[in-house]
């Protein structure tokens, strides 16, 4: 089993991998901090992170294809630091130019790191949890002590949720289909299951006994595991009904147009499996534990990340993509984005060995401390 990082790594290099699929038309592509084109375009509004220096995929006509600036695709990563945690995003119009949609963090509380995760509920919609690093110290506060937000990518503007979550690499979960997220925190053992919309407002609040992993919304309510079972929650009477059994406990579970997408795990090899309403969970593909992934897309899409040699993925709403395991991708799955290092957590104090912890049967894409000595601010993003 591969071990869980910790705290996002945030930008000493933002290293932007175009994916071969769509219009795209040519090989790998990475974004530096050379300055852009003679005619460059506009800047969006927010701050760039740890440099103004726009980074941006050099020469997009031949690198990204003729769509690039009509696309709407959009590339949403985020970054521990030491003055909050970052959402950064980057869309397909502007050659991926990165920018700092929000920095998060709570006025007063000392850390040396901002951790946290988030997931995309629609183009412009974020749900983020985020903590002080030390909080993964402590069980109670990892379970469900982290602060919880909605980030309004255009904006910037950020709207805080009177609710705690859980530092597991599951949560939040969203679903764009439904422009909803779900948030998860442990308590007294229950499991708390919060779903809000993207201006922040709760549309349920249920509480099942036992505990329950990445749940995530769907049309037909929440989907999540509850041992070695997919299970449906029932929002009014906080019971579940099984939907499918599993080898071991379900992970990334992904609604599709198709179904419900999740990876399984049988000894170290991963599964990742789709479920039909009447009907057995099917096989997708196989792959090592921890270099198969599956991540969340628009428009009912999914898609499969990492190393398999037998994916059949025809009429199941799920794209393959060769890219590893542990990158972000966009919306429409155009680019892939490798964790990053924020120079504040480069400085950190933690020097000389990473931070980590076993949580979960895959990596956590969203932690991990990186031990360097670069001081802040003098390395320009790339």
């Amino acid at each position: 089993m591969r071990a869980h990082r910790l705290a996002r790594s945030g930008i000493a290099g933002l290293a932007a991998s175009a994916i071969l699929t769509g219009l795209i038309q040519a090989a790998p592509a990475f974004a530096d901090s050379s300055p852009p084109n003679p005619k460059p375009a506009p800047k969006p509004t927010g701050s760039y992170p740890s440099s103004d220096v726009p980074t941006r995929v050099p020469d997009p006509g031949k690198k990204l294809g003729k769509s690039w600036d009509t696309s709407l695709d959009r590339a949403v990563t985020t970054a521990a630091d030491n003055d909050g945690f970052k959402v950064l995003v980057a869309d397909s119009k502007d050659a991926y130019q990165w920018r700092t949609a929000a920095t998060l963090a709570e006025p007063g509380m000392p850390a040396d790191s901002w951790i946290g995760n988030s997931c995309v509920m629609d183009r412009d919609h974020a749900a983020v949890v985020y903590a002080p690093r030390t909080f993964t110290n402590k069980p109670d506060l990892m379970q469900g002590g982290a602060f919880t937000a909605v980030v309004d990518l255009k904006s910037g503007q950020v709207t805080k949720l009177p609710f705690t979550g859980s530092l597991a690499y599951f949560d939040p979960s969203c679903n764009p289909t439904t422009r909803t997220a779900v948030f998860t925190a442990f308590r007294d053992s229950k499991t708390r299951l919060v779903t809000v919309d993207t201006s922040g407002k709760t549309t349920s609040d249920t509480s099942v006994t036992g505990q329950v992993t990445s749940a995530v919304p769907t049309k037909d309510g929440l989907v999540a595991a509850h041992g070695r079972r997919l299970v449906r929650v029932d929002l009014t009477k906080s019971s579940l009904t099984r939907l499918a059994s599993a080898n071991e406990v379900p992970f990334s579970i992904r609604p599709t147009s198709k179904g419900i997408a999740f990876l399984d795990r049988k000894d170290n090899t991963a599964h990742a499996k789709l479920w039909k309403k009447g009907s057995a969970p099917s096989l997708l593909a196989t792959g090592e534990l921890g270099d198969l992934a599956l991540q969340q897309g628009t428009d009912g899409r999914a898609f499969l990340t990492g190393d398999t040699t037998d994916a059949n993925l025809a009429g199941t709403g799920i794209t393959r993509l060769h890219v590893s395991a542990d990158t972000d991708v966009s919306t429409h799955g155009r680019l892939a984005v490798d964790p990053v290092l924020m120079p504040g957590v480069r400085a950190g104090p933690w020097n000389g060995s990473a931070t980590q912890a076993r949580a979960s049967p895959r990596q956590n894409r969203h932690h991990e401390l990186a031990p360097l000595t670069t001081p802040r601010g003098t390395v320009p993003t790339r």
